[in-house]
């Protein structure tokens, strides 16, 4: 809900038009801190329906110093490594504890991440032939599937230009 919607419900309960309940309600919040809102409302005008944590840092925030001290050793010692290794090589080799999420999001900022080409997957499916029925097929029949008959089959068949099995491993003995 936007600020000037809650304002006039707050003006409408100042004339008691609206009661506290249906303020609640509209606005989600119980009767207890919904009195609290209007008594801020009443103090401090719309300003009090702001948080009081805007435009300022949080509570949680590393002093800049300690930033640029960890960064200065990112750096210099540990320029090959990724946020989560590097963390844990802070915290063994120099007693710099550092959650390594905050460790890559300031890697980030300051272009130290590197990034590792990722792999071709390792099967990659054959160009479809441009015309239907391209490959030539020919079949022998066999006492079994050995390496014999197959090349047999080869002789009979001629040089191909490509051979195409099924997925099983044929011709593989484990």
């Amino acid at each position: 809900m936007s600020i000037q919607k809650i304002e006039e419900l707050l003006r409408l309960y100042e004339k008691k038009e609206v009661g506290i309940e249906e303020i609640s309600s509209l606005l989600g919040l119980s009767e207890r801190q919904s009195y609290r809102l209007i008594k801020r409302y009443r103090q401090e005008g719309v300003l009090g329906l702001f948080h009081k944590g805007r435009d300022k840092p949080s509570n949680h925030k590393a002093p800049d110093e300690k930033k640029t001290e960890i960064l200065s050793l990112v750096k210099l010692k540990y320029y090959d490594c990724g946020a989560s290794y590097a963390s844990e090589l802070l915290l063994v080799n120099e007693g710099i504890e550092i959650n390594r999420e905050t460790l890559r999001l300031w890697m980030k900022e300051a272009g130290l991440l590197i990034r590792r080409r990722k792999r071709k997957p390792y099967r990659q499916r054959r160009d479809r032939k441009s015309l239907f029925n391209q490959y030539r097929s020919m079949c022998c029949f066999d006492e079994e599937e050995t390496i014999r008959a197959a090349t047999l089959l080869l002789w009979q068949w001629g040089i191909p230009k490509a051979i195409y099995a099924d997925r099983r491993n044929a011709y593989i003995n484990n």
